[in-house]
């Protein structure tokens, strides 16, 4: 889908979003397709910015390896920023990062 002449937006054909690591095959061949098309377009330098929206979920159910994020993370163009957002990342992930923002809940008393 695509926001105006620059935003464009990709996500996985899924009729439903994962809460869990219970997922069907074709649902896996879904996200390693997406999975693929977002390295390929983002290789391009097309984008300026890539936002990798829940990959810790991804890589916690086993969808995308942390193998595969880093690898992507690392042979990126130089001038591709990433954002990578989700609970509980991977230390691998975190321990590249340029920059890493915690956001929890405070519940007041």
């Amino acid at each position: 889908m695509q926001f105006g002449q620059t935003l464009d937006w990709m996500r996985a054909d899924l009729s439903r979003c994962l809460h869990t690591a219970d997922v069907t095959a074709d649902e896996r061949e879904t996200i390693a397709h997406l999975w693929e098309e977002t390295q390929s377009l983002a290789k391009t330098g097309r984008y300026a910015l890539v936002v990798l929206d829940e990959l810790s979920l991804a890589i916690q159910f086993g969808l995308i390896s942390a193998a595969s994020a880093l690898d992507f993370l690392t042979t990126r163009p130089s001038q591709v920023d990433v954002i990578l957002t989700g609970p509980d990342m991977p230390e691998t992930l975190l321990a590249i990062a340029d920059q890493v923002t915690e956001f929890r809940r405070h519940l007041l008393p």
